[in-house]
């Protein structure tokens, strides 16, 4: 099912998690960040991880954080992209050290972002990222009615032909709930995580 808001279903960001929503194609031409060739923003580094197909590339998402190992600090900055990469809809979260960029997340892994990040990092850019797609729809209030529709919690059927319901990741729940949305617990099931090692890098 597809709400009439929008000319896009719900993105499933981890396997069939339902995450967020995507904006229509209309809307996810306008907010274009350059190719990182021919920009001078902070994210330039970022940009650089990105994958060289990539279209439509809007910026959801920055997470300034510290991390200390080996008696050392380190200052990271963590960026989620959404973006159009081999024909599909796609969120990407990069880290840049030190102008040097390195892949965190996609959801093509079909896992959740709190499994390759720390909890707070992927709070944040959660967070971020609906308040990102609330203001394109014209406010929560548009965001809280498409995440509460009706249709929108149509999970697909199990092998056994039993309806299933949607499943959110845990930074999905917290982040909604922080923008005063709460979607009744018998409509959704929160996803089973492998929690995110400190030190740990995926690419």
């Amino acid at each position: 099912m597809v709400l009439s808001l929008f000319t896009a279903a719900l993105v499933a960001a981890s396997g069939g998690m339902l995450s967020l929503i995507q904006m229509s194609a209309e809307q996810s031409r306008v907010p274009v960040i350059a190719n990182a060739s021919e920009t001078s923003r902070p994210e330039e580094a970022a940009l650089q991880c990105l994958p060289d197909d990539a279209t439509n590339i809007i910026l959801r998402g920055v997470h300034e954080h510290e991390s200390t190992a080996g008696g050392y600090t380190h200052q990271m900055t963590y960026y989620l992209f959404g973006l159009t990469s081999e024909g599909q809809w796609q969120e990407w979260a990069v880290m840049d050290f030190e102008g040097v960029c390195g892949i965190t997340y996609t959801t093509a892994w079909g896992e959740t972002l709190s499994e390759h990040v720390d909890m707070d990092v992927a709070r944040s850019l959660r967070l971020q990222s609906y308040r990102t797609i609330a203001e394109s729809i014209g406010g929560i209030e548009e965001l809280k009615k498409g995440i509460l529709a009706p249709d929108d919690y149509l999970g697909g059927m199990d092998s056994y032909g039993n309806e299933r319901l949607p499943t959110f990741a845990p930074e999905d729940i917290w982040a909604l709930h922080q923008l005063g949305i709460y979607p009744p617990e018998d409509t959704y099931t929160i996803q089973e995580i492998e929690p995110y090692v400190p030190g740990q890098l995926s690419q």
